[in-house]
């Protein structure tokens, strides 16, 4: 019986120690995959650190593009400024002429006034001299009505006059204030667009510190994941050396088990 179950045994020995070493390899391999995975990670890490690194250069050109920004806001700003003044003051220029036309219109109405009676005047003295010359009486009825029939007629031409005079020193008058209300709305209209423009280059100076400030921060977050990466592959190095030790292990269990048979204990 006990010589029957010798042989069993050594094969049972046998398989045994195979067994081992099939495991010390299986978990070598493990290990290797283990450390493979580790060095992925620590490359990741890298990664993220770089790409944090990046953002980090980028921060500057960020505040330097909206600084950019607000500084040619303040030209344009002060470009439209300057553009109202011109527009209002060659406004107020033409409504200075449109001022000194009525100005003109009225002194010339007056002489035209003036003109027109001693025109009639001289009229009326021709007519008076020629009826003398004649030896008309001067005090017919005929002649009050030549007289009366010309200053009729002058009357309507000085009436005439005095309506288009009158009627062009009030159009010069409108224009004049019209064109002074242009030119003002024209000076608060490029002070207005002004601030616009200097609201918007605020807007964009601010927006590009908040920008910069979420740049940061992210930053900061590619850095913190990168460190938890790196522990991550800490780890698994870890995990891959107590892998080998396992396997190693193993191993000298195979060769001890070996040694025992050689020596036939």
């Amino acid at each position: 019986m006990g010589a029957a179950a010798a042989p069993i045994a050594a094969v049972s020995s046998i398989a045994s120690i195979g067994m081992s070493f099939a495991s010390s390899g299986m978990k070598m391999g493990a290990a290797g995959q283990i450390d493979t995975a580790a060095g992925i990670q620590e490359q990741g890490a890298g990664l993220q650190l770089e790409a944090a690194g990046i953002q980090r250069e980028a921060i500057p050109l960020q505040l330097q593009a909206g600084e950019y920004q607000y500084e040619s806001a303040q030209k344009n700003a002060e470009g439209e400024e300057m553009r109202a003044a011109g527009t209002s003051a060659e406004y107020d220029f033409k409504a200075k002429r449109a001022m000194e036309a009525a100005k003109f219109g009225r002194l010339q109405a007056g002489l035209t006034d003036v003109a027109l009676r001693e025109q009639l005047n001289v009229q009326l003295a021709n007519i008076d001299a020629i009826r003398a010359g004649g030896n008309v009486d001067p005090t017919s009825p005929t002649g009050a009505a030549i007289a009366g029939n010309e200053a009729e007629k002058s009357d309507r031409v000085r009436m005439a006059a005095g309506v288009t005079s009158r009627a062009q020193i009030a159009s010069d008058e409108a224009g004049a204030a019209y064109l002074r209300k242009v030119g003002e709305y024209a000076l608060l209209t490029g002070k207005r667009g002004a601030e616009a423009i200097i609201l918007g280059g605020k807007a964009a100076l601010e927006g590009a510190r908040a920008g910069a400030k979420g740049t940061e921060a992210q930053a900061k977050a590619m850095e913190a994941t990168s460190v938890a990466t790196r522990a991550q592959a800490a780890a698994t190095r870890a995990q891959a050396t107590a892998t080998r030790a396992a396997a190693v292990s193993d191993i000298a269990s195979g060769l001890g088990k070996i040694t025992k048979g050689a020596l036939g204990g």
